[in-house]
């Protein structure tokens, strides 16, 4: 759908400026093949589906490539973020409440009482997911200005309600119990 992305290029680009080493690999894993893009700390792997990413416009592409290539800065370099969103890279919230906790190289999964009612703004509302999101926002309309698409993808990763960060950490010690 209209212009060409470089994503090797933006890549190579994003790891020079932020001092990250990053993979481009455009196989989703497993499990992921309905999501645009993914990022793996252990092989320092960005997954992006060029197929689905292709229907989209250019700002929507390049909102979930920046989205994940913040994840990959969280994970390489902790230093420059603070210690909330430092610990919620070992945690996974979804919408139904089945959540994961990494221990080492294994990630421990549970699944905690409510449903969507309780867990959406809690997923949305996850350190990284919060900054991967507002980063990929500003870096987006830096390049190409606030198009409605942009807003409306940030409006959309956005909690619909404030979520303390007290909730957060209870939510983490609520999971902690639940992995043992």
């Amino acid at each position: 759908m209209g212009e060409r992305v470089d994503y090797q290029e933006l890549v190579a680009t994003y790891c020079r400026e932020e001092d990250v080493d990053v993979r481009l690999s455009f196989d989703m894993p497993e499990g992921y093949e309905t999501a645009y893009g993914n990022y793996d700390p252990a092989p320092r792997t960005l997954y992006l589906n060029r197929e689905l990413l292709d229907q989209e416009p250019p700002c929507v592409r390049l909102f979930y490539l920046y989205h994940e290539l913040r994840h990959a800065s969280q994970y390489q370099r902790p230093d420059r973020f603070d210690s909330l969103l430092v610990a919620s890279l070992r945690y996974v919230v979804s919408y139904d409440g089945t959540c994961f906790k990494q221990t080492g190289e294994e990630w421990r999964e549970c699944r905690l009482e409510g449903g969507p009612d309780r867990f959406a703004d809690l997923y949305l509302a996850q350190p990284y997911e919060r900054d991967a999101n507002d980063y990929a926002y500003a870096k987006v309309k830096s390049l190409r200005g606030d198009a409605p698409d942009l807003v409306a993808l940030h409006d959309f990763w956005t909690p619909k309600r404030p979520v303390d960060p007290q909730a957060l950490r209870d939510l983490y010690r609520e999971i902690d119990a639940a992995v043992g």
